[in-house]
């Protein structure tokens, strides 16, 4: 069996990917305080209300008062919303996937304050146990409302900077493609420089059998041996010429090369890095379904850092080799306030 788990509304982790998890808002303290359950599709309603029992406690704790259970109501007493929120009377065996078929669907249980009668009607006012302040059920479903109002905006907000991201990647493939085309240019050259080195190679070889010739002319007559000398010393000049001339071709063409790798694995630790960024980001944003209010500030404040982050050391490294029109400006709405 799935076990439920209470987490807290600051962290991310607390919307699951799963497709058998499903949310369940938990309101107790005249409304303000909220915490979020994650449980299982399997789970029944008798122990989604035992958990949203136990989340209330912790509310307890946190609003500065003793963690006391007899403070809060027996779970026959908490009220259940489904995810369209309107109240039902739901029967304790009956599981959490049956009222909320998709992953997106979510509870909302309201744990009222011990001083409401047990004999209350789910429609009465919930009192709280700090104060004489009550929350209805108008007022719960305006809470609800206003935590879906302000996740759209933040969702818009997201897919705003999602957009921007991929056209950062258009221009980095832009770039990378103009960069595939300068390597092909540069092997072209070293083909080039490779024919030029075989030529002057069959060359070298060409004049040393020219010397070996010289050599048993100068042999064959005295009378011509000062002038294959002379020959011989001219034709060696030339060889070492050449030879220099192979020598600084071939060093230029190895550092042009170490240049051209250089430049390719920048572009691909540039590329990786920006995949990773994008697929954080999207898997960040695909889990987002119903965030309660005092979480979106502290989920925005993480997401941003994250993006920054992520988009100075993609940017950082293309600054310092070389500036490029549209690389270098920094993400509409990641700068950090």
């Amino acid at each position: 069996m799935n076990q439920s788990r209470i987490a807290s509304t600051e962290s991310p982790s607390a919307q699951s990917h799963d497709p058998n998890m499903r949310r369940a808002l938990v309101i107790y303290h005249e409304g303000s305080t909220t915490g979020v359950l994650e449980v299982a599709a399997t789970d029944t309603i008798e122990k989604v209300k035992g958990n949203a029992r136990s989340k209330a406690m912790d509310i307890l704790e946190q609003s500065g008062m003793e963690k006391n259970s007899a403070m809060l109501p027996e779970r026959r007493d908490i009220v259940l919303f489904n995810h369209n929120h309107a109240i039902a009377e739901f029967q304790d065996k009956q599981t959490v996937g049956t009222l909320c078929p998709d992953q997106g669907d979510h509870i909302i249980a309201v744990v009222p304050s011990i001083r409401s009668a047990s004999s209350a009607s789910p429609f009465d006012p919930l009192t709280s146990p700090v104060g004489d302040a009550s929350i209805s059920v108008k007022e719960i479903r305006s809470i609800i409302a206003s935590l879906n109002e302000k996740l759209a905006k933040e969702t818009a907000a997201r897919e705003e900077e999602t957009a921007a991201l991929k056209e950062e990647t258009a221009a980095l493939k832009e770039e990378t493609a103009a960069l595939k085309e300068e390597t092909a240019a540069l092997k072209e050259g070293k083909a080039t420089a490779e024919e030029k080195a075989m030529a002057l190679e069959k060359r070298v070889i060409s004049l040393e059998k020219t010397l070996d010739a010289s050599k048993e002319n100068a042999k064959q007559a005295t009378s011509d041996r000062m002038k294959a000398k002379k020959d011989e010393q001219k034709k060696r000049r030339d060889l070492e010429t050449l030879q220099g001339q192979k020598d600084d071709e071939i060093s230029a063409l190895k550092s042009r090369m170490r240049e051209l790798e250089s430049r390719n694995e920048t572009l691909l630790s540039r590329k990786e890095s920006e995949a990773n960024a994008i697929s954080v980001i999207a898997g960040t944003l695909c889990g987002f379904q119903t965030i309660p209010d005092n979480a979106t500030k502290e989920l925005d404040k993480i997401i941003r850092r994250t993006l920054h982050r992520q988009m100075h050391s993609i940017l950082r490294p293309v600054e310092l080799a070389q500036p490029r029109t549209g690389l270098a400006q920094p993400c509409p709405g990641l700068e950090m306030g």
